[in-house]
């Protein structure tokens, strides 16, 4: 059994780009970023019985965005997913910032 997350379709409510490794619509800003980091598994008797796949979630913005954080973190707290906040991040040949997620 395997719990799947869609982020196009947990942060399609944000309305802003979200794709996968790469912004989808080059050039607009705010977007996030999501890719696989592996898989968490319940295993016993040799079965895999219950497998949850494991995402980093990147935010890019032109500036800090509290309220875009916020929201961010009300959608995996209400879709009850378990995530950390990892350290802000400025890219400077890019000019904006980088929030990670680690769910």
């Amino acid at each position: 059994m395997a719990n799947r997350i869609n982020p196009i379709e947990l942060f399609k409510p944000l309305n802003i780009p979200v794709g996968y490794f790469k912004n989808p619509k080059p050039g607009d800003v705010p977007f996030m970023v999501y890719y696989g980091v592996g898989m968490d598994s319940t295993i016993a008797d040799n079965i895999n019985y219950f497998n949850v796949q494991r995402f980093n979630i990147e935010l890019y913005t032109l500036e800090k965005r509290f309220d875009l954080e916020d929201k961010i973190e009300k959608i995996l707290i209400e879709n009850e997913i378990i995530f950390e906040k990892g350290l802000d991040i400025f890219i400077p040949e890019d000019k904006t910032f980088m929030v990670p997620y680690y769910i």
